[in-house]
C-alpha cells in the first residue's frame, strides 16, 4: 500500500518585497498586518490596519483566512471577503499592498522586471474624518454619547484625536460628523486652546470643495466638533475596495482638489498633508478637502527625518516639508501630485521598508512614469502628474490658478474631446481668467466669421479634432509662469448682425456646457428652462426647452415610482416595528428577529436604497435597545451578587440566553452591515459564562460573608467591653446589649441565629434569678446555706436576703452582698446555688436559664484554665485537678439540660473542652502534631461553640499560635 500523499506546502509571497515567502503554518494561526510588536507577519502600507488578518488551519486540510475587523478589509481575487478558504494563485490586497499565495514546491518563476509593484505605504500620519484604526462602525461595546442638540446614531470611526460619529443636528435636521475629543486631549488645555482657536478658524472657511466646520463647543468637561457629512467616505477607503479610479473620475477629483487649493492659497494658508484619506465626497461625487484649517497642529504624528521632526504622511510629503524648511501652495501641490499618481495606479509614488527610505526617495529619486505603470493615463495627465512631483517648488506649477487652467484644458479634452470653452478659477479674481475670457471671444468671433454654412459643417469629430489642434500648445503655455504684464489683444472690429447671432449662439453653448456636472434631473430641468428663456430666439434654446421637457418626464416617473416606492417601504416598516415590538412589550431580540426576516420583501424594495438604510437602521436601533437592557441586567446581576441574591440573578439573566440565540442573518443585514450584532454574540457569552459560574459564586459569597462573621464574633468577644468580660461579670443587661449590636451586623443566616438565640435566652437566665429573689421573699427556699464564690476554701454561709444585685450572705456585722458577677467563672458554686433550693419544682423556663448560666460559666471557667497554655512560649501543665474542675463544671450543666436547653447545646461545648484538654497536654508533652490536629478538629468541628468563639481570634489564629 502507497504512502499517503503529503500536504501541499503553500507560501506568501509579498509582492515589491526583498523578504523571502512565508510559510502557511502547520498549525496555529499566522497573524498579518502593520504593528510588527503584535503580529507575526509584518507588513507596511497605506491602508494596512496594525492588526489586519489571519491565517490557519481548516478542517479536513487546507487553510483559510479570516479578517480581523480592518477598516479596508481583505480583498481575494478582486472580491472583498470576510473569510476564504485560500488555494494556489490567490491574489491577497491588504489596503495598497498585494500578496500571492504561491506552491512551495514549485519551482521560482523567472524574475520579470515589467510587473508594476504595488504600493507599499505607511499608516496615515493623522486620522481624519472618515479614517479609523478599529473596525467601521464598531462601538468596543461602548454605548453611543448623549449631545445636546444632536441625534447620535452610530460610531463612523476612531482615531488619534477620539471618536467620529454619525449625528442629526436636531435644529436643522442636518446630518453631521460628530467629532468628541479623547478624555486625555481634553486634558490638555493647551490643546483644547489650540483645537478650539484652529476650529473656529476652520468654520470660517467657506468653499464648495472643503469641509465644512459647523460648529465647536465644549459641555460638561467633553469637547465637540461637528462638520459637514461626507456620506461617501475618503479616497483611500475607495482604493482599498478598488484599487484604483477610472481616469475620468480621477481628473474630476483633481479638478476639485486643485479648487480647493486654489481657495487655500488666497486665505494663505498651508494644507501639509494632502492624501487620498483627506480627500472626501459626498452622495453626488463631489470632491472636498477635510481638515483645511486645522493645519498640523492637531493629530499630527511627528516623522523622524534628519534629526528633525516634520508633519505629514511620508508616502506623499514634498521634499522641502520633509526637510523642515518654509512651505507654500507648491508643497501642496506636491502631496496632491503624489496623491493623483496613487488614485490612477493605485501604488504611491515611491516605496520603501522603513519611513527614511520612503523620504529618500522623495528627496533623491524619481518616481516610475505613469505610463509604465498605468498605461491607461493620458500624456497630458501624466504630464501634470510629472510637474507637480518635481523636486524643487519653482519647477512645479507657480500657483494653483495655472495649475487649474491645465487641469480644466486636460479635462475637457479627455471628457469632451475638446479644450475648455472659458478658462475660469475657482473663487474668481483671477486676472488670468478674465485674459481667457477674451482670447476666446476673439477666437470665437474670428471661427464665427470664416466657418462654413451649416450643410457645409465637417462631421463632429473633424470638429474635435480642428478645436484640439488649434489648441494643441495649450499645455505648454501654462508649463511656464505667465508674463504678469501680457500685452492687450488687438482690437475687435464691430461685429455685424450675423455675428452677432453667432457670439449668441456661443455664449448659449458656454452656458450649457458650464452647466454643473452634479445636478440632480430636477435641478438641471430647472437650469435648462433657464437658459432657454434668457437665450430665446437661439438655435440651442429648441434643444434646451427638448433636453429640459424630457427630464421633466423623467422627473414625474421618478417622483411616482417614488412615492409608490415610499408607501410600500412605510407598510414594511410598520410591519417589522410590530413584529419587533408586542403591543407595548418589546419582544426579544431574537424573535423579534426571526419574525422580521419572515416579512415578505418585493425586488423592488430589495434595491430600494431608501427602503435598505430605514431596515438597516430600524434593526440596529432593536439591536442597540437589546444590548442595553442586557448591559443593565448584567449591573442588576452585579449589584444582586452583592447582596447575596443569587436567585435573582438566574431569574434576571436566564432569558437573555434565548433572547440573544439570533437568527442566520443574510448577508446585507450581517455584523457586515450592522457591527453591534458583534456585541450580542459575545454578551451571551458573557451571560452564559455568569449562569455557569454562579454556583462557585454562590459558595465564594457563603465562604466570604461566613469568614467576615466569625471575624465579627470573635471581635465582638474581647475586650474591656466584649461580650467575655459581660459573661464572666454575668451582667446580662451588658450581654444583651453586646449581643443586639452584634446581631445587627452579621450577614450569614446561621451567625444571626447564633446570636438572636443567645439573647433570646438571656431572658430565661433573668427569670432564674428572680425565681430566687421571688422565693427567698416569700419564704419558699428549703435551704439558707450555699457556697461562697469569693472564698478560697469553699465556705458555706447562709444566705439572709437575694437582690437584683446578687446575694445578701450573713456575717459578724450587718451583712455582705455577693453580686453576681462572683459567680460568673466559678461554675460549681453557681450550680449549688440554684440545686434544691426552692420547695418547689424550676419550671420549663427557669430550667433553661440555669443551664445556660451554670454553662457560660463552665465556659469561662475552661478559657481562665488554658489561655495561657497553647503558646510553646508560655509552656504550662494543665493538672489533673484542673482538668477534673472543668469536666465536673459540664457535668453540672448537664444536669439542668434534660428540663432545659437541648441536651446538644452542653454536649458540644463539653466535647470542644475534651479536646482542647488534650491538645494542651499534647503541647505540654511536646507532641506537636497531636496538638495541631486535635486543634484542627476543634475548629473543624466546633466552630460554633461559644469556647471556640472565646479563644478564636476569628480565623483559628489565636488556637493556633502555638503551632
Amino acid at each position: 500500500m502507497s504512502a499517503p500523499e503529503r500536504e501541499k506546502r503553500l507560501l506568501l509571497e509579498l509582492a515589491n518585497d526583498s523578504r523571502a515567502p512565508v510559510e502557511l503554518p502547520r498549525s496555529g494561526v499566522l497573524s498579518i498586518g502593520a504593528d510588527r510588536e503584535r503580529v507575526d507577519f509584518a507588513i507596511e502600507g497605506q491602508g494596512v490596519a496594525p492588526v489586519h488578518c489571519a491565517i490557519g488551519r481548516v478542517k479536513g486540510g487546507g487553510w483559510a483566512l479570516k479578517d480581523l475587523g480592518s477598516e479596508y478589509g481583505v480583498i481575494v481575487n478582486g472580491e472583498r471577503v470576510a473569510s476564504r478558504k485560500l488555494e494556489v494563485g490567490d491574489l491577497i490586497l491588504l489596503g495598497s499592498r498585494r500578496v500571492r499565495v504561491i506552491d512551495g514546491d514549485a519551482p521560482p518563476p523567472a524574475p520579470s522586471s515589467s510587473a508594476p509593484a504595488p504600493a507599499k505605504t505607511e499608516s496615515p500620519a493623522r486620522v481624519r474624518e472618515g479614517e479609523t484604526t478599529s473596525p467601521q462602525g464598531s462601538s468596543s461595546g461602548a454605548a453611543l454619547p448623549q449631545v445636546k442638540g444632536y441625534r447620535v446614531e452610530r460610531l463612523l470611526g476612531r482615531g488619534g484625536m477620539g471618536a467620529v460619529y454619525l449625528a442629526v443636528q436636531e435644529s436643522l435636521g442636518r446630518p453631521v460628523a460628530l467629532k468628541v475629543l479623547a478624555e486625555k486631549l481634553a486634558a490638555d488645555g493647551d490643546f483644547v486652546r489650540r483645537f478650539q482657536s484652529e476650529a473656529r478658524a476652520a468654520a470660517a472657511l467657506n468653499h464648495p470643495n472643503v469641509v465644512t466646520v459647523h460648529d465647536v463647543w465644549e459641555d460638561s468637561g467633553r469637547h465637540f466638533l461637528a462638520m459637514e457629512y461626507m456620506d461617501r467616505g475618503n479616497l483611500e477607503s475607495r482604493l482599498a475596495r478598488g484599487g484604483k479610479l477610472p481616469i475620468k473620475e480621477a481628473l474630476e477629483v483633481l479638478s476639485d482638489a486643485t479648487k480647493a487649493l486654489v481657495y487655500a492659497e488666497l486665505r494663505g494658508i498651508v494644507h501639509r498633508d494632502i492624501k487620498p484619506a483627506n480627500l472626501m465626497q459626498n452622495s453626488v461625487g463631489t470632491t472636498k478637502l477635510a481638515d483645511l484649517g486645522l493645519a498640523m497642529h492637531l493629530e499630527a504624528e511627528a516623522t523622524e527625518a534628519d534629526n528633525k521632526k516634520i508633519f505629514g504622511t511620508p508616502h506623499f510629503i514634498s521634499p522641502e516639508q520633509a526637510r523642515g524648511e518654509k512651505t507654500d501652495v507648491r508643497s501642496d501641490m506636491y502631496s496632491l501630485g503624489a496623491t493623483m499618481y496613487r488614485l490612477v495606479s493605485g501604488r504611491t509614488p515611491f516605496e520603501g521598508a522603513t519611513t527614511r527610505d520612503i523620504l529618500r526617495g522623495h528627496f533623491l529619486e524619481q518616481p516610475k512614469p505613469l505610463s509604465e505603470v498605468a498605461p491607461e493615463v493620458r500624456p497630458e495627465l501624466a504630464a501634470i502628474v510629472e510637474r507637480l512631483l518635481r523636486k524643487k517648488p519653482d519647477e512645479r506649477f507657480p500657483s494653483a490658478n495655472v495649475l487649474l487652467a491645465e487641469v480644466e484644458r486636460v479635462k475637457s479634452l479627455t471628457l469632451h474631446g475638446a479644450p475648455p470653452p472659458v478658462a475660469t478659477a475657482a473663487g474668481g479674481g483671477s486676472r488670468w481668467a478674465l485674459i481667457g475670457v477674451g482670447v476666446l471671444v476673439i477666437a470665437g468671433v474670428a471661427w464665427f466669421a470664416t466657418r462654413p454654412g451649416d450643410d457645409e459643417r465637417p462631421p463632429n469629430g473633424a470638429n474635435a479634432n480642428a478645436a484640439q489642434g488649434s489648441n494643441s500648445n495649450a499645455g505648454n503655455a501654462v508649463d511656464e509662469p505667465l508674463d504678469p504684464q501680457p500685452a492687450p489683444p488687438p482690437p475687435t472690429p464691430p461685429p455685424d448682425n450675423d455675428t452677432a447671432l453667432k457670439l449668441r449662439e456661443t455664449e448659449a453653448e458656454n452656458a450649457y456646457l458650464k452647466l454643473a456636472r452634479d445636478l440632480t434631473d430636477a435641478e438641471r430641468r430647472d437650469a435648462l428652462r433657464e437658459l432657454a428663456q434668457r437665450f430665446e430666439g437661439a438655435t440651442a434654446a429648441a434643444r434646451f426647452t427638448l433636453e429640459a421637457e424630457q427630464l421633466n418626464a423623467a422627473v414625474e416617473r421618478q417622483a411616482a415610482a417614488q412615492q409608490s416606492s415610499s408607501a410600500a417601504v412605510e407598510l414594511w416598516l410598520q410591519q417589522a416595528r410590530a413584529a419587533l415590538i408586542d403591543g407595548e412589550r418589546t419582544r426579544p431580540l431574537a424573535a423579534g428577529l426571526r419574525a422580521l426576516l419572515a416579512l415578505p420583501t418585493t425586488p423592488e424594495l430589495s434595491v430600494d436604497t431608501d427602503f435598505l438604510a430605514r431596515r438597516k437602521a430600524l434593526i440596529s436601533g432593536a439591536v442597540g435597545a437589546a444590548i442595553d437592557e442586557c448591559r443593565a441586567a448584567l449591573k442588576a446581576a452585579d449589584e444582586s451578587q452583592a447582596r447575596g441574591e443569587f436567585e435573582a440573578i438566574e431569574t434576571r439573566l436566564r432569558p437573555w440566553i434565548a433572547a440573544f440565540d439570533l437568527p442566520e442573518m443574510p448577508p446585507a443585514l450581517g455584523l457586515d452591515a450592522i457591527p453591534t450584532l458583534g456585541d450580542v454574540i459575545g454578551l451571551k457569552g458573557l451571560v452564559q459564562r455568569r449562569l455557569d459560574g454562579l454556583e462557585a459564586a454562590r459558595a465564594r459569597f457563603v465562604e466570604q460573608k461566613a469568614s467576615g462573621d466569625s471575624k465579627a464574633l470573635s471581635d465582638a468577644m474581647r475586650g474591656p467591653d466584649g461580650i467575655e468580660q459581660a459573661l464572666v461579670r454575668l451582667d446580662l443587661a451588658a450581654l444583651e446589649r453586646r449581643l443586639s449590636a452584634l446581631e445587627s451586623t452579621l450577614v450569614t443566616p446561621q451567625s444571626k441565629q447564633w446570636a438572636s438565640a443567645w439573647r433570646a435566652q438571656l431572658d430565661d437566665a433573668r427569670a432564674a434569678f428572680a425565681a430566687l429573689a421571688r422565693e427567698f421573699e416569700s419564704g419558699g427556699w428549703r435551704r439558707k446555706g450555699l457556697l461562697d464564690p469569693r472564698s478560697r476554701t469553699r465556705a458555706s454561709r447562709d444566705a439572709i436576703g437575694v437582690s437584683a444585685d446578687g446575694v445578701l450572705l450573713k456575717d459578724d456585722a450587718t451583712g455582705d452582698l455577693a453580686p453576681w458577677s462572683a459567680f460568673g467563672a466559678h461554675p460549681l458554686e453557681l450550680h449549688q446555688l440554684f440545686l434544691q433550693r426552692l420547695s418547689r419544682e424550676y419550671d420549663a423556663r427557669e430550667k433553661r436559664g440555669i443551664e445556660l448560666l451554670v454553662r457560660s460559666a463552665a465556659v469561662a471557667q475552661t478559657v481562665a484554665e488554658v489561655a495561657d497554655l497553647l503558646h510553646p512560649n508560655t509552656p504550662g501543665v494543665l493538672s489533673d485537678d484542673e482538668v477534673r474542675a472543668i469536666r465536673s463544671a459540664f457535668e453540672a450543666a448537664r444536669t439542668w439540660a434534660p428540663g432545659g436547653a437541648a441536651p446538644q447545646a452542653v454536649d458540644s461545648e463539653a466535647q470542644a473542652a475534651e479536646l482542647l484538654i488534650e491538645a494542651v497536654r499534647a503541647t505540654s508533652a511536646g507532641s506537636w502534631s497531636l496538638a495541631a490536629a486535635r486543634l484542627d478538629e476543634l475548629l473543624r468541628e466546633h466552630s460554633d461553640t461559644l469556647l471556640v468563639r472565646l479563644l478564636s481570634d476569628g480565623r483559628g489564629a489565636k488556637l493556633g499560635d502555638g503551632r
